[in-house]
């Protein structure tokens, strides 16, 4: 038994270096002989080669369904000459065309273009749409538009040329009207310059299987009676076309649609199939009742598995959903076990999925991530027993892994659709995206109720990730901002910036939206910034008098006074980070002596970015928050001549003595200080509340005249050091800093050796972003030992020596490494020596930043970047 579950979970974790797909195969079908068995079978049977994740399986259709041949020819190929399609981008052409004969009528012709990347995903969309192809009838069509296109009766003459008549050399003329996701739709006038004449009408649609809008709509008409380009006719071929021309079927077609099917058929797959790995059991075989894997046709037919077919997996949608066969070749022997009181048949080497205890099939289920495919992959299709177990354990949903662009789209609109009907009233926990804020709305209003009655918790995040990919971002092009020049200031990470028309919808559901109403907690995400707006008369949670919990980040301080005083007794825990804190920031005292929350016990505030006015407004603000009990803060401020470091007495008089109640404190506090003078720092703060607290601290002096000091309460909370010197007591023997994940080095006084980062590397084993400003050589260039940054997805050059570039891209091991930031100059050394670590390094980056100058990657930077292409710059 233990066997085959490890069989079975190796096989759900098998991960897959390529995908198959027919290669330079030719084949043509007789409209009048057509068998659907037969053609299953023969398509089933086709040869397969693996290629590269990279390449795409491409096939291309041509249906004659006029003339006397009728037929179907199909060719597969790797790449056609001139084909642009994306993965899974299908596009259809009609063409109307002259019969090589002397009647005077024409004859009609479909070409189908298909790119995909799914195994042999080619052969499935054949045998799941080979029906459709052939019951598509032109009949009417071509019996409305023949006379607009041959003019019967009409003598060749003149055309139109942008509204004016013209006389053309050929005496042909050219109409085309084109639709585009940009242009609602351009109409030309022309001569037809082409010699030859075949071709009357051309109609083609493009569109994405993942959203069926058609991306471009062209209508091409050539004619050669007198002024048959004119506008009115053209108007009334587009028109035919719009009424009678068979299109649009083609996209409710892909469409879900919940109709049972009749005869499924298995298609033979080979055993290293990605359908079922971690990241693929999606809507491959679960979101359409003509899955990936089935087809459906009128005849009965029966499939069998190729003799040298090893390891087949079959999945149906059909009341067997997820029922897994595992084979060998072996004999097998057949045994019967109890388990819990359900007798359950094993064959030695044969398992059915469904024969499987709850839990078994539960753990299973948990190797699926994200877990909202899964949920959107069983619940109503029809299998109770896998709904049931599902449902169990979904409580808590979390869309956040959807982004634009993502494969994923198919799955979050039936998400909406078929899914959170049958399980609103369950969900306690949510978590989405901005881009899923509206849709979710919209989704509820249409259940009865409009609420989530058992709602308690919301969290919305940004969604920050780069389209298509869906990788996260920390930096954008806005990094190369004038703030790099204002000493010891950080701006990483970037803050998602939403436009203000944008706002205003956000900020009405959160105002009015039921789903809002019985939420005990609300979460927003930390790196994208909201404003509260002045009009006293919206509140920001008007909805949600329940609320106890808020956790949200503010553009300005002024946006943190005005939302407190919105919020009333019931909240507990108020978790702040504001963007910036400055002078021109209009707060009045009044404001904040206004705000009454005497039930508010937990506050933490974050603020990164340099504050500079901490004394006019921070300390007036949190002295006026007399009730609370617990305390973080997290801060960067700027001070000015007259001030002295933030210390523990400053953290006493000024803080934690306005705090009766307070009981527990976390900090790590950075100041800032031009001209600073050597002092001594104070480290003791009222012991009431900290029992097993200490405080440490760390000073610096740097040669730009600037001194700093950084005083923190260990256990250390945060997870950011920023501007650390070789002086700072990084290392130490209880990995004091150990979940740390962003990391700022700067010293002008003395070079980071190589010793340095590989003391780095063990002390921070979670660090994902790292950013240098060093521009000292180092002093010992010996190779020390390989050193890796197992998460480390974010790097930022700027400011530094080469030696640095040399040591982290040359000498370490960056296998996760997404954005860099690099000076020119520097890049193109690297560039030119070629240094196989490096491209290694480089191999997976999808976000370059070029500095001094800055500059958009080009041609002769690209070739080092594999996963950059100028299209997305």
């Amino acid at each position: 038994m233990e066997s085959i579950v490890l069989v079975i979970l190796l096989i759900i974790c098998a991960t897959s270096s390529g995908h198959k797909c027919v290669i330079n195969r030719h084949l043509e079908v007789k409209v009048a002989e057509f068998n659907a068995a037969d053609f299953q079978e023969t398509i089933g049977n086709l040869h397969v080669i693996e290629v590269d994740d990279r390449r795409l399986c491409r096939m291309r259709i041509a249906i004659d369904y006029i003339s006397a041949f009728q037929r179907i020819q199909i060719q597969f190929s790797q790449q056609f000459e001139d084909s642009d399609l994306n993965d899974a981008m299908i596009s259809f052409m009609t063409l109307a065309r002259n019969t090589p004969d002397s009647t005077g009528n024409f004859e009609i012709a479909n070409f189908i273009e298909y790119a995909c990347s799914g195994n042999e995903c080619d052969k499935q969309f054949l045998i799941d749409h080979i029906n459709w192809l052939f019951k598509i009838d032109y009949i009417e069509f071509e019996q409305k538009i023949r006379p607009l296109m041959m003019g019967y009766g009409k003598e060749a003459g003149q055309c139109f040329v942008d509204s004016t008549v013209t006389q053309c050399r050929t005496r042909k003329c050219f109409g085309s009207y084109i639709q585009t996701e940009i242009d609602n739709g351009q109409w030309e006038q022309a001569c037809n310059v082409n010699q030859g004449f075949g071709v009357l009408l051309q109609i083609s649609v493009e569109f994405d299987l993942y959203d069926l809008n058609p991306d471009a709509h062209r209508i091409y008409m050539l004619c050669q009676y007198d002024k048959c380009n004119e506008m009115n006719i053209m108007l009334e071929v587009k028109s035919i076309i719009d009424h009678h021309y068979n299109i649009f079927p083609i996209l409710e077609m892909f469409k879900y649609n919940s109709a049972n099917s009749t005869t499924a058929v298995k298609l033979p797959v080979t055993s290293d199939m990605k359908y079922i790995t971690e990241q693929h059991l999606s809507s491959e075989f679960t979101t359409n009742p003509q899955s990936a894997l089935e087809f459906t046709t009128n005849q009965q037919s029966s499939s069998e598995f190729p003799a040298d077919q090893q390891s087949p997996l079959e999945f149906t949608t059909n009341q067997q959903l997820l029922s897994t066969s595992v084979t060998k070749s072996t004999p097998s022997k057949t045994t019967t076990i109890e388990n819990k009181g359900r007798r359950i048949q094993i064959t030695e080497n044969l398992v059915e999925f469904l024969d499987l205890p709850d839990e078994m099939i539960l753990c299973i289920m948990n190797k699926v991530k994200p877990e909202g495919i899964l949920l959107c992959s069983i619940v109503n299709i029809g299998n109770h027993r896998l709904e049931r177990i599902i449902l169990d354990k979904c409580y808590s949903i979390d869309l956040s892994f959807d982004y634009y662009c993502s494969s994923y789209e198919f799955l979050i609109k039936r998400f909406y659709s078929d899914v959170l009907p049958c399980i609103y009233n369950r969900i306690q926990s949510l978590i989405i995206t901005l881009k899923h804020l509206l849709y979710i709305h919209v989704a509820v209003k249409a259940i009865d109720g409009e609420i989530l009655p058992n709602l308690r918790h919301v969290k919305i995040l940004s969604g920050r990730r780069r389209h298509y990919t869906g990788t996260p971002v920390t930096i954008s092009s806005h990094y190369n901002s004038q703030l790099h020049q204002t000493p010891l200031f950080s701006i990483v990470p970037q803050f998602v910036f939403i436009e203000d028309r944008f706002i205003n919808p956000i900020l009405s559901v959160i105002r009015c939206s039921p789903i809002m109403r019985p939420i005990h907690s609300f979460a927003f995400d930390n790196d994208a910034a909201l404003g509260i707006p002045v009009n006293h008369d919206k509140l920001f949670f008007a909805q949600s008098s329940c609320l106890t919990h808020i956790s949200i980040t503010l553009r300005e301080l002024s946006d943190c006074v005005r939302l407190l005083n919105q919020l009333d007794s019931a909240v507990h825990s108020f978790t702040v980070s504001v963007r910036t804190v400055y002078l021109g920031d209009v707060i009045n005292m009044s404001q904040i002596e206004s705000i009454c929350c005497p039930n508010l016990k937990q506050l933490t505030m974050t603020v990164d970015r340099n504050i500079l006015s901490y004394k006019e407004y921070v300390l007036p603000l949190l002295q006026h928050l007399s009730s609370i009990e617990h305390l973080t803060l997290l801060l960067a401020i700027d001070l000015t001549k007259s001030d002295n470091f933030i210390d523990g007495l400053h953290l006493q008089r000024n803080i934690t003595s306005y705090m009766p109640n307070l009981c527990q404190f976390h900090f790590h506090i950075r100041s800032i200080l031009r001209h600073a003078s050597y002092t001594e720092i104070d480290t003791t703060i009222s012991q009431r509340f900290i029992e097993e607290q200490s405080v440490d601290y760390a000073l610096d002096y740097f040669n730009n005249h600037y001194g700093q000091c950084q005083i923190y309460s260990l256990p250390f909370i945060g997870n950011r050091l920023d501007f650390i010197s070789n002086r700072f007591p990084l290392f130490d023997i209880k990995n004091t800093f150990k979940n740390v994940t962003m990391l700022l080095l700067y010293d002008d006084i003395k070079s980071f050796e190589n010793v340095f980062f590989e003391h780095v590397a063990q002390a921070l084993p979670r660090l994902r972003t790292l950013e240098i400003s060093n521009q000292l050589e180092q002093e010992e260039k010996t190779i020390t030992n390989p050193i890796e940054f197992s998460y480390l997805s974010t790097l930022i050059l700027h400011k530094i020596h080469m030696n640095y570039a040399e040591q982290l891209l040359y000498q370490a091991h960056l296998p996760s490494l997404v954005e860099l930031v690099i000076r020119n100059d520097v890049l193109l050394t690297i560039i030119d020596q070629d240094n196989r670590q490096a491209r290694n390094n480089c191999s997976n980056i999808e976000t370059l930043l070029i500095a001094e100058p800055w500059i958009k990657p080009r041609e002769i930077h690209l070739k080092f970047f594999p996963k950059i292409s100028m299209k997305n710059l």
